[in-house]
């Protein structure tokens, strides 16, 4: 059958499981999305397709005689992809290569990659050095590797969270909630 916008669901769900175990989520689709998806919200096609591709290679090692790919090595897969994006974002985004390793803590982790603005800075090591913080802020929401909570104007924020896709490179957990 030939791929077109009307029948892509179709073809998605003639591929992978519906369900993700132990998530939340509606659907795998939303899952996947969920999960992909960078600081600036940007879920591109060719993490999809890495996704995918890493999925069904998990799948053949999980269980070669499953038809569809499985919400388990979806998940597995993930892990991989999350660490590629890592590497990825740190070769586009040079200036970040000093900053990332900063997101290894455990304080970052206990707060499951929510920060509020002063944990930010802190975290930077620019107290009360607004001209030396606002920069490197600006190159971690420019590269995607944090979300703010104000979108229209994110140096304002007072809160940012790391998205899923990086959470896993940093063996940060992603379910929970500190600020």
């Amino acid at each position: 059958q030939e791929a077109n916008l009307a029948n892509a669901p179709d073809i998605f769900w003639s591929v992978f499981e519906n369900k993700i175990p132990n998530s939340n989520a509606k659907n795998c689709f939303d899952w996947i999305d969920n999960h992909l998806k960078d600081g600036n919200g940007i879920t591109t096609p060719r993490d999809l397709i890495l996704l995918a591709n890493r999925a069904r290679d998990m799948q053949s090692s999980l269980n070669p005689s499953e038809s569809k790919i499985t919400g388990k090595a979806i998940v597995k897969a993930y892990a991989q992809v999350s660490a590629i994006k890592l590497e990825d974002l740190q070769r586009i985004y040079p200036e970040t290569k000093q900053l990332i390793p900063l997101f290894s803590t455990s304080s970052v982790r206990e707060a499951y990659g929510s920060l509020d603005k002063s944990k930010l800075v802190k975290l930077l090591g620019e107290e009360g050095n607004q001209s030396m913080v606002e920069p490197k802020i600006k190159i971690l929401l420019d590269s995607g590797f944090l979300r703010p909570e104000n979108k229209a104007n994110p140096l304002s924020s007072t809160y940012f969270e790391i998205p899923f896709v990086y959470k896993q490179a940093l063996g940060v957990k992603s379910t929970g909630r500190k600020t």
